[in-house]
């Protein structure tokens, strides 16, 4: 508490950081048991959530591919699924050629307090950073990754020497002859309508972490 002439004053009511003095109080010493309310449920969320390992793409463009100096926009596309509360966060941590760590994180918008759809089916996520001017060129690595619930439950996967991105401004191909028949026709279109509930890497041809009818249209201008 303070007043308009700086004056404070400080009241534990929890064992304060051990940074934390105040003339008058001894340091890690409580002033009286902080206030507390119990909170019983038939149904705690104690899971933590899922991310789906075989589904996270990553996509790096160069904001200056005539002449690259380093800042590059990222995306990164991948799926979560929960039990009970549903996702809330993703933290993902890149490593650049040199051994330097960076953290990006994903933060799900919630509307209300209870979720508004089937948190047990999964999600498809994505979100999008910038890496800065002078950035290290070459192969980036996503290094681990934590995923967190609405209950605050966490799951931690370690994708060291797993998965890696490599800076490029050179354009991907794409084989819209998905069932690998020699020939694209209804079957390829199929296979990517049906990825429209059930994802499927193979036919996401434009490569953007979603199944669409921009990949249905990729197929049909290629039908023999």
């Amino acid at each position: 508490m303070g007043d308009h002439v700086s004056r404070e004053t400080w009241v534990y009511f929890s064992r304060p950081a051990p940074d934390i003095s105040n003339e008058g109080h001894e340091r890690f010493t409580a002033d009286e048991p902080a206030p507390s309310i119990y909170i019983e449920t038939t149904m705690p969320d104690t899971d933590p959530p899922e991310l789906d390992v075989n589904n996270i793409y990553v996509k790096a463009t160069p904001t200056n591919p005539e002449a690259p100096n380093g800042e590059t926009d990222v995306e990164i596309s991948f799926r979560m699924k929960d039990n009970i509360s549903g996702p809330h966060q993703a933290v993902f941590y890149t490593r650049d050629p040199h051994g330097n760590v960076f953290q990006h994180i994903f933060d799900k918008h919630h509307n209300g307090m209870y979720p508004d759809y089937d948190v047990t089916e999964w999600e498809q996520f994505s979100f999008k950073f910038l890496l800065p001017e002078g950035s290290a060129p070459g192969r980036w690595g996503i290094t681990s990754c934590t995923v967190e619930d609405r209950a605050q439950n966490r799951t931690a996967y370690d994708f060291t020497e797993i998965v890696r991105f490599e800076v490029s401004d050179e354009q991907v191909p794409v084989d819209p002859d998905i069932n690998q028949d020699g020939k694209v026709n209804i079957l390829d279109l199929v296979i990517v309508a049906n990825a429209f509930e059930e994802f499927d890497a193979k036919a996401d041809l434009n490569g953007d972490g979603k199944i669409n009818i921009l990949d249905l249209v990729i197929v049909a201008n290629s039908m023999n």
